[in-house]
């Protein structure tokens, strides 16, 4: 390849980075001509649009406690040997992120207050029946004594009660 066509690649690469920050607008036209006709440069698009697709995915998943130090473990294994060995690289090995009380439980919050409520809710239901049962054994009472008085002589009424 040709340094004039390096320099027209590089100038390329550089409008589409520009491009893709929308901060040339009007070089969109430029830089799909230059990608149709360069495979180096297509490749390179491509691999930065799999690689902008990778990153917003991996903002939509939620991630594991451990995966900084998976991160760090697989970084640290790249390293010289004399590297890895450093007590630093240990503390590295073993880091996990620190994530506050409340966003540790904050998941739980939804699930506790919904058990909570339902508990209220058996506690009043419960309590109200219990209420409701009393009144109507006392208003069954009265209305028994009422019609003993009314169809019975006072000393079977008496007697019965």
């Amino acid at each position: 390849m040709n340094t004039k066509l390096r320099h027209h690649c590089r100038s390329i690469r550089l409008r589409f980075a520009e491009a893709i920050l929308d901060k040339l607008e009007s070089t969109t036209g430029i830089v799909q001509r230059h990608l149709a006709e360069c495979p180096r440069c297509r490749r390179l698009a491509t691999g930065n649009a799999r690689l902008r697709l990778a990153m917003q995915m991996l903002k939509t998943q939620p991630h594991d406690a451990d995966l900084l130090m998976k991160a760090n473990t697989r970084a640290i294994g790249v390293l010289k040997h004399k590297l890895r060995d450093l007590p630093q690289a240990e503390k590295l090995r073993h880091a996990r992120p620190r994530v506050p009380i409340y966003a540790r439980v904050g998941k739980y919050t939804e699930p506790v207050s919904r058990a909570a409520a339902c508990l209220v809710i058996l506690l009043v239901i419960r309590l109200g029946v219990f209420a409701a049962m009393t009144k109507i054994q006392d208003e069954g009472k009265t209305a028994i004594d009422e019609y003993y008085a009314r169809n019975l002589d006072q000393d079977i009424l008496d007697d019965l009660l």
